[in-house]
């Protein structure tokens, strides 16, 4: 019986260390193995740029045709479709640029946040793996549970992470094929 008993708390000390080592191993390597669910960091950001260019210069393009009106002494302001209302025109692209900007703004600043989220799942692994360590040593075997819950929750967020980085990648594809 004692054989049996041992053996059991082998097997939870090893338990514990694996689900503190679970998260550690999914954080770090979560987004390498679902690469074509999300695009890395570095993507975002670049796209980001590209998108935020690419409006920048249809706004530049829609002063130049106002500036091109007025320089040539067309009327500024007029019924379509009659006359060209190069003043409506002008405000109509400037408000589509500006919220496609503030869009490209969020996006950026949601992907630094899930990155650094993930960031912060694998520092929180380090942690449970050390404690995890500790308990499978026995010398914390009271904390059994308590690693396992934590871990299964930063299992749980690290999910979500990667779930809220997909769609923001949707999302980002969306922007720029409105563009």
């Amino acid at each position: 019986m004692a054989v049996q008993t041992s053996n059991a708390g082998d097997i939870a000390r090893w338990i514990q260390f694996g689900s503190a080592l679970l998260p550690l191993l999914l954080g770090g390597g979560l987004l390498k193995y679902f690469k074509e669910w999300t695009f890395t960091e570095k993507e975002m950001f670049d796209k980001v740029r590209q998108a935020t260019e690419t409006v920048t210069e249809r706004m530049a393009e829609s002063h130049m045709r106002l500036l091109d009106a007025l320089n040539s002494g067309k009327p500024l302001r007029g019924s379509p479709p009659q006359s060209i209302d190069h003043v409506g025109s002008h405000a109509k692209e400037v408000r589509q640029c500006t919220s496609v900007l503030f869009a490209l703004h969020m996006t950026k600043l949601e992907t630094e946040g899930g990155y650094n989220a993930l960031l912060l799942t694998v520092f929180l692994g380090v942690g449970l793996l050390v404690i995890g360590g500790f308990a499978a040593l026995g010398a914390w075997e009271s904390f059994y549970f308590i690693i396992i819950g934590a871990s299964i929750l930063v299992v749980i967020i690290q999910a979500a992470v990667v779930m809220w980085l997909r769609r923001l990648s949707k999302h980002l594809e969306d922007i720029n094929d409105r563009i």
